[in-house]
């Protein structure tokens, strides 16, 4: 992120573990749990991603 410019705290420490549970170091779905999880937030004009966020993410939109 800070690469890209940012310098803010973009995901919580909670939402990291979580998108690491899920994705199992799979490149791939990190990716598409983070994309999907800044959309989310960007929706919900929510500037901090939390873990709550993210368990919402992929119960509603990677869980078949």
């Amino acid at each position: 992120m800070t690469y890209a410019g940012e310098t803010r705290q973009i995901f919580t420490n909670g939402a990291i573990r979580k998108i690491f549970s899920y994705a199992n170091g799979i490149p791939r779905k990190i990716n598409k749990v983070c994309y999907l999880s800044l959309m989310a937030a960007a929706q919900r004009q929510t500037r901090l991603i939390e873990d709550s966020l993210v368990a919402y993410v992929i119960d509603q939109e990677l869980t078949w």
